[in-house]
């Protein structure tokens, strides 16, 4: 009897937990949601804060390692100066300097009467928690039955001798009836937020050209380091940018009659992944006479997945964006189609991994 009362509560236990893990997961594996300041603000939200920021340190730092040697600069200006009203301006919109191959301060003309907004970078950052909780109890039940016997001839002990050598060996053997039963039950939570902005490249060298250096002109993004350990890492933005500006300016940027340098490429695009994965479980076993709970599966476990996707695009602005009140400014053409394209390819991406068994 005591054996079935343990069958039931087996089969039920699953059933009555299985509401209880399916929860909206928290974004942090230890939140605290205590507000951080007397402004009422999140410490969540801060630490999101804080990691944009840092982000947009990796970039301004890029720019600035180009800009810093005013060669590559000039072989790229696309990437710091718009066009506007005919003149070269750059993001805080003083008058183009560009040099020649010898050093040499030269002043271009441009004819063009629209403006030109220049290049801009669209940062698309995603943060996903996927939490899933399963309890796998099991049983087993032993039923003892009278041992069988059996009769072997020949001797059972040392030494032999032949009176032991005639004699038959009766051996018992034992028999029971085995019944071992498991069951489970899993529940599973995804928790996905997303941030994006853009920002014409022009306004990160205006912010970059503010901020103290290192004494070698270094630019160190390491006082925005957060207390997390996994997306506040070194990023390297800022070589992703040095690698594609070197690109173009290896020969690879077009000229045209008037010697206007253009940008030939229509977007450049950098996408980084984070997944974090914490495990747990817990297996209490009892063994009776002739019964048995928990003999080999864990009974109850738990896994969280943090994964951060991080997707940094750099293309030509849409020249209207930011003009209207409250509107934020965007890529425009091939560059905003390859940056929408990559932020649905994240969100399809990350959401099949959640729902994989």
């Amino acid at each position: 009897m005591q054996g079935i009362k343990l069958a039931r509560i087996a089969l039920v236990l699953p059933v009555a937990l299985a509401g209880c893990g399916a929860v909206t997961p928290e974004m942090e594996i230890l939140p605290d949601k205590t507000p951080d300041d007397p402004y009422m603000h999140s410490r969540q939200g801060k630490r999101e804060n804080k990691l944009l920021a840092y982000v947009q340190c990796e970039v301004q730092k890029g720019l600035w390692r180009v800009w810093s040697s005013p060669k590559f600069r000039d072989e790229v200006p696309w990437l710091f100066y718009r066009l506007e009203k005919g003149r070269l301006i750059d993001g805080a919109g003083n008058p183009a300097v560009l040099h020649d191959k010898h050093g040499n301060i030269v002043h271009e003309t441009y004819s063009k009467k629209t403006n030109d907004p220049g290049w801009g970078v669209s940062v698309y950052l995603q943060m996903q928690v996927d939490e899933q909780s399963q309890i796998n109890p099991g049983f087993g039940l032993n039923e003892p039955f009278h041992n069988a016997y059996g009769v072997t001839a020949g001797a059972a002990s040392l030494p032999l001798t032949p009176a032991g050598l005639a004699a038959p060996t009766i051996s018992a053997i034992p028999q029971f009836f085995s019944l071992g039963v498991g069951v489970g039950a899993a529940t599973r939570a995804t928790r996905l937020e997303a941030v994006q902005f853009t920002l014409p490249t022009g306004e990160f060298w205006k912010v970059a050209s503010k901020q103290p250096h290192g004494p070698n002109g270094e630019y160190d993004c390491s006082q925005l380091g957060g207390d997390g350990v996994f997306i506040y890492s070194d990023l390297k933005i800022d070589d992703f940018i040095v690698d594609k500006a070197t690109i173009a300016a290896s020969g690879n940027s077009l000229v045209d009659t008037k010697g206007e340098i253009r940008a030939l490429y229509n977007t450049y695009q950098e996408t980084i992944n984070f997944v974090a994965s914490f495990s747990g479980g817990v297996t209490p076993s009892w063994k009776f006479a002739r019964t048995s709970v928990n003999p080999n599966t864990p009974m109850v476990s738990a896994q969280r997945d943090e994964i951060n996707t991080l997707i940094v695009t750099f293309g030509q602005m849409k020249p209207d964006a930011g003009v209207a009140l409250f509107t934020p400014p965007e890529l425009s053409g091939s560059g905003a189609t390859q940056h929408n394209n990559a932020t649905a390819a994240a969100l399809y991406g990350n959401a099949t991994r959640s729902v994989a068994p």
